[in-house]
């Protein structure tokens, strides 16, 4: 009898060690569609900070490229959350020399990770890469590379993904294509080639493709403009961007195009005119005349028109009204 109540209390001791030990990790990701029902339990380094987590909106769309966030505190020691809360740790100076620690964090503990301008290196995605559930990285000014790029593949449910600015190259676009989740990308500031696009067309749910001054030419932009879901097309600071490439868009879903610091006038117009969605652009305006600012507003009365610049440096007698 002794015997069996000591079995009876081991037995005990070991499920209720279990049960403790669960409720540090947070519960696996919910299915799809499914909305998760345990609380969110994080465990980050208590000596240090890993930066700043923010708590998301429920506004926030997994494509933004800033989530709205109600409030934020150091990413410190343990944290509980309630279930289905989406969370942004923005790295820090420390977090950024520790990013091992990520790799440790329960696979849906956040929802995005921010590094702009921070010392990450192409190893340190591999410990991104192991938060399965992520939505949303932003790499914009660091120093990854291709390898970086290549690092991020596990990551299966991404919606956002900056890396511009940063030391990429056409070989990494390969890799983004295979992102199929993808609804915003930002890949602008970088030396890319015509042919990388193309690696793009497996991308059937982007919306917003950033890509201004890749020194693009209409052969890139051709790729681009056949993906079936884009509304918002951001091209400024590309010098070969002209009048001709507008063309590429007629008849597509496009509903914003930025060609500010390119070679777009009032030549567009007849493409802009064929584009059934468009309600937005962002214009040179040195590119055009005082007239011919009027006649673009005049014929697009549905699109808001956006002028950035001076007008063209015309003698002012042009102008004036012959006397």
């Amino acid at each position: 009898m002794k015997n069996s109540l000591i079995i009876i209390a081991a037995f005990c001791v070991i499920v209720a060690s279990i049960f403790a030990g669960a409720a540090v990790y947070a519960a696996p990701a919910a299915p799809d569609g499914m909305p998760p029902t345990r609380p969110l339990v994080i465990d980050f380094p208590n000596t240090y900070s890993m930066g700043e987590l923010y708590l998301l909106k429920a506004k926030a769309e997994e494509g933004d490229s800033e989530p709205p966030a109600s409030t934020h505190f150091p990413a410190r020691g343990r944290m509980k959350f309630p279930p289905g809360t989406r969370l942004q740790l923005r790295v820090g100076f420390e977090g950024a020399h520790h990013m091992a620690e990520l790799g440790k964090l329960p696979p849906n503990a956040l929802f995005s990770v921010y590094m702009r301008r921070t010392e990450v290196s192409d190893d340190d995605l591999k410990h991104v890469a192991r938060l399965s559930e992520l939505r949303h990285v932003d790499l914009e000014g660091t120093d990854i590379s291709d390898k970086g790029v290549f690092n991020l593949e596990p990551l299966k449910k991404l919606a956002f993904l900056g890396v511009d600015k940063t030391t990429i190259t056409g070989e990494a676009i390969k890799s983004i294509g295979k992102h199929v989740t993808l609804l915003s990308l930002v890949i602008g500031h970088n030396d890319l080639d015509d042919e990388c696009y193309k690696h793009l067309n497996a991308l059937k749910k982007l919306r917003m493709l950033q890509i201004d001054n890749t020194h693009i030419s209409d052969k890139g932009v051709a790729y681009a403009a056949k993906l079936p879901a884009l509304q918002v097309v951001k091209l400024s600071g590309n010098n070969r961007v002209t009048d001709r490439t507008m063309a590429l868009f007629a008849n597509t879903k496009v509903k914003f195009i930025n060609v500010q610091k390119t070679g777009v006038g009032i030549g567009s117009l007849p493409h802009f005119l064929k584009m059934p969605k468009l309600d937005g652009l962002k214009l040179e305006g040195r590119n055009f005349t005082p007239e011919q600012k009027k006649e673009m507003q005049a014929k697009l009365p549905r699109v808001k028109l956006q002028f950035f610049g001076k007008e063209r440096d015309f003698p002012k007698e042009l102008f004036d009204p012959l006397h």
